[in-house]
């Protein structure tokens, strides 16, 4: 084996122990902040009793804002309905087929 080869193939084996230690020491790091994103996640467990009744509130539907919402757009609609022209209305032709008519 020639010195220039043999150099060379020592180098490589010295790149590969590095790249070892190097890939050893970013998986301690990245379990080292898996554990420390646990620990956070654990201490932060209950909610408060004020931002609790905040989403209550918030998620409590009004049932007369509710009514008048459903009315308001149900007239809509049956104004929308009633005041279309019937030449857009489906039905069918002499042939027994409908006819597509965009709005």
């Amino acid at each position: 084996m020639h010195t220039y080869e043999r150099a060379r193939l020592m180098q490589t084996m010295n790149d590969e122990r590095a790249v070892r230690v190097g890939t050893a020491v970013k998986c301690g790091a990245c379990i080292a902040f898996l554990a420390l994103l646990a620990a956070i996640g654990a201490a932060g467990g209950d909610v408060t009793p004020k931002h609790s009744a905040i989403v209550e509130r918030a998620h409590t539907p009004n049932p007369v804002r509710a009514e008048a919402h459903r009315k308001a757009v149900f007239d809509e609609r049956r104004a929308r309905v009633e005041g279309a022209p019937h030449s857009l209305a489906f039905a069918p032709s002499q042939d027994g087929s409908i006819p597509y008519a965009a709005p």
